[in-house]
């Protein structure tokens, strides 16, 4: 199955986005948008930069 990349942005619309539109910085959608979103890193790679992190600035 193939999806165009219209029909992917549109799949990532937000609630209540009314229309998408293509600019010279790429898609966009005509609405205001809040991005919340979060990064999660497992605890071994937390305890790695804790641990070995420092000498590169970490």
């Amino acid at each position: 199955m193939s999806i165009s990349i219209q029909s992917w942005w549109k799949s990532l619309a937000p609630p209540g986005a009314t229309s998408m539109h293509q600019s010279a910085g790429g898609v966009g959608m005509d609405t205001s948008v809040i991005d919340t979103h979060a990064h999660w890193f497992p605890e071994g790679w937390v305890r790695l930069v804790e641990k070995e992190g420092a000498h590169c600035g970490a």
